[in-house]
């Protein structure tokens, strides 16, 4: 990713929305946004942390969720960044990285995920770090190696690094 351009890919694993084993009448749509935060104090880790909720519980992911009504996708990955880890960034620190088409994220849920990320300039100011706001919806935040991250993984982490992204793009670009 250079300059103000993103680059986006469509990513979308196959599925059979014939497939007898999801029911009409269960199936839904969601949009949600994620964010890869980067730590310049960590060097280049990026933050993780195992879900407890619904849909994907028992896997790391980053931090995210869905789309409010009438949300921008930077909006909401900005909120839920917030939310979750008690992180704030500028808005203009956050580059959007792709946007994941993923038909099967959970039985019969269907989600499109714009995946953000932003660097930390956490070298900066050592308040910048995150706290588990939410433990009811996750099992605490870590920092990891991008070539170490824990397993299993949530889909849109599994996918970013799929695609042969690196966190390093965004700290020497």
């Amino acid at each position: 990713v250079h300059g103000d351009s993103p680059l986006i890919w469509l990513v979308s694993p196959s599925m059979d929305p014939a497939d007898p084993a999801i029911e009409k009448a269960s199936q839904k749509i969601i949009v949600g946004a994620g964010i890869c935060i980067i730590s310049k104090r960590h060097n280049g880790r990026i933050l993780a942390g195992l879900r407890r909720n619904a849909h994907g519980a028992g896997l790391w992911s980053f931090p995210g969720g869905k789309l409010d009504f009438g949300e921008e996708w930077r909006a909401c990955a900005l909120r839920e960044m917030e939310e979750e880890t008690g992180l704030r960034v500028p808005p203009e620190r956050m580059q959007l990285l792709t946007v994941f088409n993923i038909p099967n994220i959970a039985p019969g849920i269907h989600a499109i995920v714009p995946q953000f990320a932003c660097v930390l300039d956490d070298d900066a100011d050592p308040a910048l770090e995150p706290r588990n706001v939410e433990p009811e919806k996750c099992g605490g935040w870590e920092w990891h190696d991008w070539n170490a991250l824990p397993s299993p993984q949530f889909a849109p982490m599994q996918m970013l690094k799929a695609m042969g992204w690196n966190p390093r793009m965004l700290l020497n670009p």
